[in-house]
């Protein structure tokens, strides 16, 4: 063999091992780029649970009783006396509808209740994001999504108030006496929509705000243990979740957090420092998830 022709293989193998050292670089500059993208979705999530949990609050319920309050002064105005408030939310089934409609007109467009919406948009947005690269972590987001949305928006949905304004003896019970005393029909207006801010505010001190505390501390130990993973370690966690993502679909349980439960349990070993919390609060969203069921 002449020396051309070896230098010509040396030069080859050169430029083949070039071009293998480019893809290389390349693909750990994306895997770099994907993990740092990943570590900063973990920490939004964190963020949207907390903004939701801060949204449930006093100053929101105060928020909805004076947008209903509004709602209701445009629809009958001023005009008309606290007798009639209470005859057409008791009494003529026209009046009725139009006053349920203007308070729930007025719960839709209290700003508390857009900014929920929004974000329950990013937290159903968000592990879609990174399915395909973490897939079981995509899986449990999921699932505490579930809960999370449930809680928010089960305590401002018509069927909540409905328990009320479509029960003439609650309306005579709980409403009527209130309205009575009223100094005017503004102040009746309010009346309602404080007394009906009242119903979301019972259901998060009776069982909402323990499973918001409880999705937020799985939360919590969730984006700690995945947002300060190296790259290193990200990239074998990536390689690990992918081949049990043909497992998710195998999950199917009555509940969604003993199907979050399940997806834990196949990184426990992840999870090592904080299992015994994860099991705790695992077993109080349980309990309230089959209580209300």
């Amino acid at each position: 063999m002449e020396i051309k022709d070896i230098t010509g293989i040396i030069g080859s193998f050169l430029s083949a091992a070039s071009i293998l050292f480019a893809v290389y670089t390349y693909k750990r500059n994306e895997d770099r780029n994907s993990f740092a993208r990943f570590r900063l979705a973990m920490v939004d999530y964190h963020h949207f649970v907390k903004k939701l949990d801060a949204q449930l609050s006093e100053p929101v319920f105060n928020e909805i009783a004076f947008s209903i309050a509004h709602e209701l002064q445009e629809t009958f105005t001023t005009d008309i006396s606290v007798d009639d408030l209470i005859a057409a939310l008791k009494d003529d089934e026209n009046k009725a509808n139009y006053a349920r409609q203007a308070i729930h007109q007025g719960i839709r467009n209290a700003p508390a209740h857009e900014a929920i919406d929004q974000i329950i948009e990013s937290l159903d947005r968000l592990p879609i994001e990174f399915s395909e690269q973490f897939p079981v972590v995509s899986g449990i987001i999921s699932k505490l999504n579930f809960y999370a949305n449930r809680s928010a928006i089960g305590i401002l949905s018509p069927k909540v108030f409905n328990q009320i304004l479509c029960n003439r003896d609650a309306v005579e019970k709980l409403l009527e006496p209130e309205l009575r005393k009223a100094a005017s029909i503004r102040m009746a207006y309010l009346e309602v929509g404080i007394l009906l801010g009242a119903i979301p505010r019972a259901l998060l001190e009776k069982s909402v705000q323990a499973t918001v505390d409880d999705i937020s501390a799985l939360v919590q130990i969730l984006v700690t243990t995945f947002s300060t993973l190296s790259d290193a370690e990200l990239r074998v966690q990536s390689k690990r979740q992918k081949n049990l993502a043909a497992k998710l679909s195998s999950i199917d349980h009555k509940t969604a957090i003993e199907d979050a439960f399940e997806y834990f349990k196949l990184l426990q070993e992840t999870f090592v420092d904080d299992w015994d919390h994860i099991v705790e609060a695992k077993t109080r969203l349980y309990e309230n998830s089959t209580k209300k069921a």
